[in-house]
């Protein structure tokens, strides 16, 4: 051999892809080590350790069809690995390809990065090689997950627009308190006038928002933070869970777009054949609200003592007559995933239905919110003017 011996470092998603790289250089590898990447780099591939849902969407959908297509699932894997946007999914892609490579089932592969591929992502591959059509187990995942990224889409759009509509509204009045009210409070003193009751007011909240504004937002992160650590326990999660679902307006919108999840992820489960059990299982890891996932478990629990699914369901109030009569039906008829599809058509409909509604409903109404807000400052501010210059006409 001959050469110097150099050493120094490469970035690569692995050792293998880094051996590759310096072979492509002609360089010659006699020790390859990982160090371990520390401090704030840490921190940000374990924060941006989840693929965004559209990108699983696309890398299924474009997986589905090489396989459909007759390329391998390992030269597939390596296409996708190669031309994938997101981070997350393209780190994971590189350990796949290798497990592939060394003989592993997809599915066994996958199942390695829960935190990229789910147990329903998981379940559904598992489900297509033992029927001996992935490709159709991935079509189903495309279903699953495109329906379940368009809910979540339209739900944060209905609930956003208010939020930062409400976000400007306090940005508003929050400058008039702190920067025009005052101005126009010190010209009262200096005249002397008797004010009317509504500017006292304002003025009096005025001199308390420019005297204690730190303290106000000292109690908002504080309450900001209080929600966040109690969020992280179990049980107070499934509080504010239920209270989300009793919000007037936004709670059944919350609910018919976790029962459409539940019903599309159940329905797409059953008719890849995997056992109900399992499948409610896996549906259970769905849903986000915690209240629906207790019904889940409670008729999975039901289910493995002989009792019918509805059972338990019909006596849980945030499962409508609807679904539980579906789902009685399904179970009597032995037609249960055709449906729960069906259920999941509805729920889906009524979701896009709701949200537009929503979105004709809130936007004038917090124009007036707001509307009324400034208008009342103007008025606390404007009607003392009037007064100090018809009393300056009159003297």
């Amino acid at each position: 051999m001959t050469g110097k011996r150099k050493k120094g470092k490469i970035t690569a998603l692995t050792k293998r892809e880094a051996a590759e790289r310096l072979r492509t250089d002609q360089i010659a590898v006699t020790l390859l080590e990982k160090q371990e990447s520390k401090g704030l780099n840490t921190e940000i591939t374990f924060l941006t350790a989840k693929p965004k849902i559209e990108h699983l969407v696309m890398y299924a959908r474009q997986f589905a069809t090489l396989v459909r297509s007759g390329v391998s699932i390992v030269k597939a894997t390596e296409i996708l690995r190669k031309q994938t946007d997101s981070k997350p999914l393209e780190r994971a892609l590189v350990e796949v390809e290798d497990d592939l490579r060394s003989g592993i089932q997809f599915s066994q592969a996958i199942e390695k990065h829960p935190r990229v591929f789910d147990t329903f992502f998981v379940s559904m591959a598992m489900a297509g090689e033992a029927s001996g059509n992935l490709e159709e187990a991935l079509d189903n995942i495309v279903t699953q997950l495109q329906k379940q990224y368009e809910i979540k889409r339209k739900v944060i759009s209905a609930l956003i627009y208010p939020a930062v509509v409400s976000i400007v509204a306090i940005g508003v009045v929050v400058f008039l308190m702190l920067n025009v009210v005052p101005t126009f409070a010190s010209i009262f003193d200096q005249l002397g006038s008797e004010l009317p009751l509504i500017t006292k007011i304002v003025v009096a909240v005025s001199d308390f928002f420019v005297a204690y504004w730190w303290v106000l937002l000292l109690i908002a992160f504080g309450l900001l933070g209080l929600l966040y650590f109690n969020l992280k326990n179990e049980r107070q999660r499934v509080i504010f869970d239920r209270l989300l679902l009793m919000i007037p307006v936004f709670g059944p919108l919350i609910q018919k777009s976790q029962i459409a999840l539940m019903t599309r992820g159940l329905a797409v489960l059953l008719n890849a054949s995997v056992p109900i059990l399992a499948s409610l299982d896996i549906t259970e890891r769905i849903v986000t609200n915690r209240v629906i996932r207790k019904g889940i478990a409670a008729a999975n629990e039901a289910m493995s003592r002989g009792i019918p699914m509805h059972e338990p369901l019909s006596k849980n109030k945030y499962f409508p007559p609807l679904v539980t009569q579906m789902i009685a039906i399904g179970e009597e008829s032995g037609r249960l995933d055709s449906m729960l599809t069906e259920v999941a058509d509805f729920y889906e409909t009524e979701v896009e239905t709701t949200t537009d509604r929503l979105k004709s409903i809130i936007e004038p109404l917090l124009i007036v919110v707001l509307a009324v807000i400034v208008g009342v400052i103007v008025i606390a501010v404007v009607v003392p003017m009037f007064k100090i210059y018809s009393d300056i006409q009159a003297s």
